[in-house]
């Protein structure tokens, strides 16, 4: 998880432009994530085993898609290799969360709120306090066309 990733963690599932990096194919991905996030919040409990199981699935496929691609943008905007490993290990630990949670709902101990929770701070989280931070940077750092 993100250390301090709190922001908006019991408001309203909006995307904020505070979200927009400026890389489109990172926001347009960033937003997909956002959309499985919102479909967490709207399961309706009657429907939370079949519908959680299937959301947990999409989120494990697409974060996989997206990590690797926002790695390979990273290496390809010659990010320094610490800056590539810490990421590299908050992505890891990501999908390390998503299959212990798979396995919780497998047990009958997950609730949507749990992964609701787990996911709006985990990624608001990282957003805002990994990937922006990171992605201003190699911005900052890029030679004027």
């Amino acid at each position: 998880m993100n250390p301090g990733a709190d922001e908006g963690a019991d408001g309203p599932l909006v995307w904020d432009d505070r979200l927009d990096s400026g890389v489109l194919a990172i926001d347009l991905q960033h937003r997909v994530l956002f959309q499985l996030l919102q479909r967490v919040a709207s399961i309706q409990p009657a429907d939370s085993g079949t519908a959680l199981d299937e959301v947990l699935a999409q989120l494990q496929t697409y974060a996989d898609y997206h990590f690797r691609y926002e790695e390979a943008w990273m290496l390809r905007q010659q990010a320094d290799a610490t800056t590539h490993a810490q990421h590299l290990r908050l992505h890891s630990g990501f999908v390390e969360r998503l299959s212990a949670m798979k396995l919780q709902l497998e047990q009958g101990r997950l609730t949507i709120l749990d992964l609701e929770r787990f996911l709006r701070r985990w990624l608001i989280g990282h957003i805002l306090e990994q990937d922006m931070p990171i992605i201003r940077r190699v911005q900052a750092q890029a030679p004027a066309s």
